[in-house]
């Protein structure tokens, strides 16, 4: 009932509150049928009934949420007529001859080469040459999004865990504004991670290895989960599959044109980040400190010539990867349940993102439906508050970040995870476990 309203729009972007508070209003219902899934069978078939519905009901309209969808379509066209989507941009005057009244003008930041990898490009193309339309890419998209849930299953169920938690993904909100609702691939890249998952936990180090290096090529952010899928007397072979394939898949790129659409989006992208912003501040605290510290005489003036060029922005980039990468190798080396890790290992390089845009925490979903956190599940939800920033976008063009709404999305999970740290014991994992012979 709640999303009802929704089928009848011609485009959930065009009435985005419309379609936030519907997706928020079914989500109560869901969260429900979750913590009463194990009751009677009949509530299992509800459940699936309920996922499946809501993903028809935001299917229906013919435009989704996100502009993305018309990026990954002219990428797949250009990729089409044997052009080159990393080396030429939409607006240069070599795809002149792609540009339409449908897709051309909805193509978002068209002055920046092509940022996808190029595996996920390669599945935009063959849908692209298989039906051309923004549906058909959503349709696609809730198919690996139907491969995920199937895929939880199996591993819950080989690592002796509650295989109903898939409901987290199947019932998910989220799941289904930024699948079936706006066509983002990320089911895609997380399902080829979890099948690396699964080969890890039938003792296949190299299948293991070649599925991760399959999800980076979708979305490089599957990278952080190497040290999950790793086991001590095969890790090597892990590893080294894992890079060959990736740099098997990015070298036609590199050769021919570099990667100055990806180093593009690093460099300048900031959205919805936790920390990112008070690193920002920091860097340019630093910087004044230290230009008054030059306008005192107290530096050389080859030292202050350094001192004026440097550039906050990517001061505060370069401690945010530092961060990361600490927190990382934390994580990484702790002897803990490999799902929990994987969990934790997403969702702080997340937190140290510039960019976290509401469909990267896909991979929370998922994965939280493998090792449960309350902090991280209460991140999928207010999450959605993001979205409000699309309203004053659509409107001025001018994406506007209310303080009180990043801190009703952050200050409860942040919370929550605080009180995790002090209460809750993250899974050590038992090396007499069947399911898990050898600890990560």
């Amino acid at each position: 009932m709640a999303l009802a309203p929704l089928v009848a729009l011609e485009s959930l972007r065009d009435h985005a509150r419309t379609t936030i508070v519907g997706a928020l209003l079914a989500g109560i219902p869901a969260a429900v049928l979750l913590f009463l899934r194990q009751r009677t069978a009949a509530v299992g078939a509800i459940v699936i009934v309920a996922g499946a519905l809501a993903r028809l009901a935001l299917l229906m309209p013919a435009e989704g949420m996100s502009d993305d969808v018309w990026r990954y379509r002219f990428e797949a066209r250009t990729l089409l007529h044997g052009q080159n989507p990393w080396r030429f941009a939409a607006s240069s005057a070599e795809l002149a001859h792609l540009r339409d009244d449908v897709v051309w003008p909805r193509v978002a930041h068209a002055d920046v080469p092509c940022v996808y990898p190029p595996l996920a490009v390669l599945v935009c193309a063959a849908i692209e040459a298989v039906a051309p339309s923004t549906r058909a890419f959503r349709l696609a998209f809730v198919l690996a999004d139907l491969a995920v849930a199937v895929l939880l299953l199996r591993l819950a169920r080989g690592s002796g865990r509650d295989p109903a938690l898939a409901v987290v993904w199947w019932l998910s909100p989220l799941v289904w504004i930024e699948v079936a609702g706006s066509g983002h691939f990320e089911p895609l890249a997380i399902a080829l991670a979890l099948a690396a998952f699964l080969a890890q936990q039938r003792a296949k180090p190299c299948a293991a290895g070649a599925w991760l290096a399959a999800a980076v090529l979708v979305k490089p952010l599957a990278l952080v989960l190497l040290p999950c899928i790793l086991r001590r007397a095969t890790a090597w072979r892990t590893i080294a599959v894992t890079f060959a394939v990736v740099a098997a898949g990015l070298a036609p790129i590199v050769a021919t044109a570099g990667l100055d659409g990806a180093a593009g989006f690093a460099a300048r992208w900031s959205a919805n980040a936790p920390v990112f912003p008070a690193l920002l501040e920091l860097a340019n605290f630093v910087k004044d400190r230290l230009e008054q510290s030059v306008m005192a005489g107290n530096h050389t003036h080859e030292t202050g010539m350094r001192i004026f060029a440097l550039d906050p922005e990517v001061l505060a980039r370069a401690t945010a990867l530092v961060l990361c990468g600490l927190v990382g190798v934390f994580v990484a080396t702790r002897r803990i349940d490999r799902h929990a890790k994987a969990i934790a290992l997403v969702a702080f390089t997340l937190v140290f993102s510039p960019v976290v845009q509401p469909w990267y925490l896909l991979w929370c979903v998922a994965f939280v439906a493998l090792s449960w956190s309350v902090g991280t599940f209460v991140w999928t939800l207010t999450v959605c508050v993001a979205y409000h920033a699309l309203i004053p976008f659509d409107a001025w063009g001018i994406a506007i970040e209310e303080p009180l709404l990043r801190g009703a999305q952050f200050v409860p999970v942040f919370g929550l995870w605080i009180v995790e740290a002090f209460r809750r014991d993250h899974g050590v994992v038992d090396a007499r476990r069947p399911s898990d012979p050898q600890p990560d």
